[in-house]
């Protein structure tokens, strides 16, 4: 470690210069990463904020940190906040070495959630064409296409032809498989809550359209049992952060057995009536919900019968479309 700065961990005291000069903590360090800049690429760059240097292969840390070189590449770029959040990440990453909630492998970056990059990009996306309805990939399960009566230049896939849904549109992020499958779990049942952000930002891209055509959304509810047990509605977390307003439209009047665990052929059954409008939206006008376009918000969409479950009360309300917007999708193979 330089002489200069041998002191700039004793936070809040004098320390010494390679001169023998006292000086401010903050003060010295401030003046340390300054001269690593000019140090490291030969620029100095004395308003940080701003200005920047040409990148450089290393970084202040090499200077600071005396052999962390490499952790923070082109440090003459970034900014000095941006160079503590990096130096912090690297501290917490080499003292505790958290691992990923997907792979297990180590966070290089840990406070930018707990899932590797590495596993998020893993995420099989689903991509277009899809069918407009139910939102399944088309080609890759060689569907009959056929054109959608009600919607002029949209695809539908030909089960939904033969069995029309109550929800007008839907889509999803990617297939509820991998890497995807598992960052959702840990989000519902590890509480890991800083996934919300991630996996709601991946929802805005895939319905941007279904978020800009709508008035709010509404989270799918769970029963207050089931909800005082895990302590959230995951649901609910993901609608807050896709932009739209947030109406709770909806009340689940009867504890069900959860979707998954049952055959797809037993699952609309098991939602039959589950749910109900939430009382207080009723006005002496009707429901507060009453013409509004709506996009139902869940985390997972197998069979879409909960989804349809939910649109068919809003429907009942007065709902003029219901759209659907899920994190995972189990398309339906034939």
């Amino acid at each position: 470690m330089p002489a200069s700065i041998a002191g700039v961990h004793a936070k809040g005291r004098s320390v010494l210069d390679h001169r023998g000069h006292r000086g401010n903590t903050k003060r010295n360090t401030t003046k340390t990463i300054t001269k690593a800049r000019r140090d490291v690429c030969g620029q100095a760059t004395m308003n940080s904020q701003k200005e920047a240097c040409p990148p450089c292969i290393s970084s202040v840390s090499s200077v600071v940190n005396g052999g962390m070189a490499g952790i923070l590449p082109h440090a003459c770029e970034m900014p000095v906040r941006e160079l503590a959040k990096t130096a912090a990440n690297a501290l917490l990453s080499a003292l505790l070495a958290p691992a990923c909630a997907v792979c297990g492998a180590i966070l290089d970056m840990p406070l930018e959630g707990c899932v590797c990059r590495n596993c998020w990009v893993a995420v099989h996306l689903i991509t277009r064409p899809v069918c407009d309805m139910c939102g399944d990939p088309l080609p890759g399960f060689r569907k009959q296409v056929v054109q959608a009566p009600a919607t002029s230049g949209f695809d539908i896939c030909s089960s939904c032809a033969l069995h029309p849904r109550i929800v007008r549109r839907a889509r999803a992020v990617g297939e509820y498989a991998g890497a995807l499958r598992e960052i959702i779990h840990s989000l519902k049942y590890q509480q890991r809550h800083s996934l919300a952000d991630g996996l709601a930002g991946l929802m805005r891209e895939a319905g941007k359209q279904l978020l800009l055509e709508a008035d709010c959304v509404v989270p799918v509810p769970l029963h207050p049992r089931r909800e005082r047990a895990r302590g959230f509605n995951q649901a609910r977390e993901l609608a807050r952060r896709l932009g739209p307003p947030v109406i709770d439209a909806l009340v689940r009047a009867k504890y069900t057995v959860p979707q998954v665990e049952l055959p797809a052929d037993r699952r609309q059954a098991n939602v039959r009536g589950a749910f109900r409008l939430r009382r207080p939206l009723f006005t002496r006008r009707g429901t507060v919900v009453k013409g509004l376009r709506v996009v139902v918000v869940d985390d997972v969409s197998t069979t879409g019968s909960t989804l349809d479950a939910c649109a068919s009360v809003l429907k009942e309300a007065g709902v003029a479309e219901v759209y659907a917007l899920t994190a995972g999708r189990v398309p339906t193979r034939c």
